[in-house]
């Protein structure tokens, strides 16, 4: 009669330990379930070996020499698996206990420390792309990771811009601290897309940016690709109307 046993597990750091401490055990018949579908992509990649990997792999294979049978499968993670959701917290928890003594000595703390800010950033992606918030942002920065790799110069105008907020007539109006939301223009509100694409008065200021979107693309852009293609001269543009008569500023209410 055959025993069987069903774990989860997160990373394949964890695999190892988990196969490399249970060899002497009793059980035949192991079910291992992972979120990590990089690690079970890994161990079916022969041009694939490292340590861990390969040691996964032996460990496999000398204990379905024996009365042994090993099955690493892909379970999706944070679909509401109470094993995994179990796993995926008790692993943070022991990656941050200093207290705690390391199963597997081979393992740097740098890759358990890596793949937790990995999922960390996963996890503010889904949060990001799932929040009815910030949708103007979103526009510019639908990528969390792609954002968190730029080094951008954040002022009061251009963050003004890009959020949809601050000192922008539109903006001010709705919370009713203007009267009027209409641009000094006098072609229409006074948004963010307004600025950007049509206010006839900073259309010299304007020239620069389109100039350099059309080279290589189209105008009007992508919000996304003013920031990923053409950040520089989008920030001077910024910068620029800032002299003109259609810059960001409040008014009192009256």
């Amino acid at each position: 009669m055959h025993t069987y046993t069903y774990i989860h597990i997160h990373t394949h750091a964890h695999i190892y330990t988990y196969i490399h401490t249970h060899t002497n055990t009793h059980t035949y018949i192991v079910y291992v379930y992972t979120d990590s579908k990089i690690t079970l992509d890994k161990l079916q990649n022969s041009k694939i070996h490292t340590y861990t990997i390969e040691e996964i792999r032996r460990q496999i294979i000398e204990m379905n020499k024996t009365s042994w049978e090993v099955t690493l499968c892909w379970v999706k993670a944070h679909a509401g698996i109470l094993g995994n959701e179990l796993t995926d917290t008790l692993a943070k928890k022991a990656a941050t206990n200093e207290s705690l003594t390391e199963d597997y000595k081979r393992i740097p703390k740098s890759v358990v420390k890596r793949e937790l800010e990995e999922e960390s950033v996963r996890k503010w992606q889904r949060n990001w792309t799932q929040n009815t918030k910030g949708s103007v942002t979103k526009e510019y920065f639908p990528n969390v990771e792609e954002r968190l790799k730029m080094k951008l110069n954040l002022t009061q105008n251009y963050t003004a811009i890009v959020t949809g907020h601050g000192k922008i007539r539109a903006y001010l109006h709705r919370f009713k601290i203007i009267q009027e939301p209409t641009c000094p223009c006098g072609t229409a509100e006074q948004t963010t897309d307004h600025l950007i694409f049509e206010c006839e008065t900073i259309t010299k200021e304007r020239e620069r940016l389109k100039t350099t979107a059309l080279q290589n693309g189209s105008w009007p852009t992508n919000k996304k690709d003013l920031i990923r293609r053409h950040y520089r001269d989008f920030a001077k543009f910024i910068n620029d109307f800032r002299q003109t008569k259609c810059r960001i500023t409040t008014e009192n209410k009256s």
